[in-house]
């Protein structure tokens, strides 16, 4: 934001002011974007790392796969086994 208020003190002409400020949000937006991808990349890794994890202690129902439905029977699985943990058996 201090981009555009920068801008608008050197920039006499509006017209130019106001393409500049079309070309900046414009620039932002690409980089949000990407930074968003980003991400999402380090996301995945964490969700295959887990993966791998799960598989290689044994636990049921746990292989890499990116299929959105077994994820998210995945994390079913990590939620009921989170429960499970917390409930008090006498």
């Amino acid at each position: 934001m201090w981009e555009i208020q920068n801008m608008a003190n050197s920039t006499p002409n509006i017209e130019e002011l106001e393409l500049q400020r079309t070309i900046l949000q414009r620039r932002h937006k690409e980089e949000l974007k990407q930074t968003d991808m980003k991400l999402v990349i380090q996301l995945d890794q964490k969700v295959s790392d887990q993966q791998v994890t799960l598989e290689k202690a044994g636990v049921p129902g746990f292989f890499v796969t990116n299929k959105p439905i077994e994820v998210k029977v995945q994390m079913y699985l990590l939620d009921f086994i989170l429960r499970l943990s917390k409930m008090d058996i006498p």
